[in-house]
C-alpha cells in the first residue's frame, strides 16, 4: 500500500507542476530516479529519435525551444513476455497553429501529460514493492507551442512505421506522439499487450464525463481485464466504439492518414492509434477530465489526481 501511495503521489504531483517545471528534459530527470529503485531507466534525446525514424514526436516537439525526449522504464521482475504502458507526455498544450482560444482551457494544459504521469507512477510503484512482473512504460514527452519552426496544419508527417499522416489539426498532438510509442514497443519489445493512457479528447468527456475512463479496444479479454481492475481499485472504465467503420474518416487525399476524423471523436482519434499496432492486444484509455479535478472527490485531490496508478498497477499485477 505505501508503495502505491508513493506512485499516486509522484503522478499527481508531476501533474500538478506548472510547465516551468516540468518539461521534457526535467521529467526526464525525475524518471531517471527510478534507477534507484533497480528500474532500467532509459532516455532518448533528439538525436536518437531522429535515429529511431520517429517523425511523429519530432514533429510535434519541434516548435519549442524545449526538445522532445522520449522515456523507457522497464522493470523486470519476472521472466515473462513484458506487458507494455505508454503514457502521453505533452508537457504543455497550446494547440500549436490550431491555438486553444478559451483562457479556461489552456490554463489547464499543464496536466496535458498526466497519462505519462500515470505510467512513471506506476512504474514507481512496481519497483518499490518489487513486483513480480515484467514491464516496459514508454512516455514519449513534447511541447506543443508556436514558433518559426512549429508543425502546420497540412504538413505531412512520417511516424516510425513508415505511415504518413496528413495534420488537419496541430491540436491533435497526443495521438501522434502516442502513435510512434506504441509501435516502438511493440517493434522493440514485443510485449503480450499492450495499453495506452491518455488525457486525449473533449469527446470522451462529453460522453462520460469524469465518472468513468473511456476504454477502447477491440480485445475482449484485455477489456474485461481491464474492467475488472478499474472496479477493483475504484477507477472505472467504459468501453466505447473502436470499429473498422469509422476508417473512411481518417482517409487523407495526400498521406496515409489524417491526424484527425471528419468528427474529430474520441474513436476516432482511437482508431488512429490502432493503426500503429500490428498484431498485439490493445487497448486505449482515454482520461480526459479524469486526471485534473476541482474539487476533493473520493479517493481524488483537487488538482492533479494520479487517475490511472491504481488502474495500471492493478491491470500489470493481476494480468493473464
Amino acid at each position: 500500500m505505501a508503495a502505491l501511495s508513493e506512485g499516486v503521489k509522484l503522478a499527481r504531483d508531476l501533474t500538478n507542476e506548472p510547465a516551468n517545471g516540468i518539461y521534457p528534459e526535467t521529467f526526464a530527470k525525475q524518471a531517471l530516479e527510478l534507477r534507484k529503485l533497480g528500474a532500467k531507466v532509459t532516455v532518448m534525446d533528439e538525436k536518437a529519435l531522429e535515429k529511431a525514424g520517429l517523425g511523429a514526436i519530432i514533429a510535434v516537439g519541434r516548435g519549442s525551444a524545449r526538445p522532445p525526449r522520449m522515456v523507457i522504464v522497464q522493470w523486470e521482475g519476472s521472466k515473462q513476455q513484458p506487458l507494455a504502458i505508454v503514457g502521453k507526455g505533452v508537457t504543455f498544450d497550446t494547440g500549436g497553429y490550431n491555438l486553444k482560444t478559451q483562457a479556461d482551457s489552456i490554463l489547464r494544459m499543464t496536466s496535458d501529460m498526466a497519462g505519462a504521469a500515470a505510467v512513471l507512477g506506476t512504474m514507481h510503484t512496481l519497483a518499490k514493492q518489487k513486483a513480480p512482473v515484467n514491464v516496459v512504460a514508454l512516455i514519449p514527452l513534447a511541447e506543443n507551442m508556436i514558433s518559426d519552426r512549429a508543425y502546420l496544419p497540412g504538413d505531412v508527417v512520417t511516424a516510425g512505421n513508415g505511415k504518413t499522416i496528413e495534420i488537419i489539426n496541430t491540436d491533435a498532438e497526443g495521438r501522434m506522439l502516442l502513435a510512434d510509442a506504441l509501435w516502438y514497443a511493440e517493434q522493440n519489445f514485443k510485449p503480450r499487450a499492450i495499453v495506452d493512457i491518455a488525457t486525449l479528447t473533449g469527446a470522451k468527456v462529453g460522453a462520460v464525463g469524469s465518472y468513468y475512463a473511456g476504454l477502447f479496444s477491440k480485445d475482449d479479454a484485455l477489456v474485461a481485464q481491464l474492467n475488472k481492475a478499474g472496479d477493483t481499485v475504484n477507477e472505472k472504465v467504459w468501453r466505447l466504439p473502436l470499429s473498422d467503420e469509422m476508417l473512411p474518416e481518417l482517409k487523407s487525399r495526400i498521406a496515409d492518414l489524417r491526424n484527425t476524423g471528419s468528427s474529430t471523436g474520441a474513436s476516432t482519434a482511437a482508431l488512429f492509434l490502432q493503426q500503429f499496432v500490428e498484431n498485439t492486444p490493445f487497448a486505449h484509455l482515454d482520461i480526459a477530465g479524469n486526471a485534473l479535478s476541482n474539487s476533493n472527490r473520493g479517493l481524488h485531490t483537487e488538482g492533479g489526481t494520479g487517475y490511472g496508478v491504481r488502474l495500471l498497477t492493478e491491470w500489470v499485477l493481476t494480468a493473464e
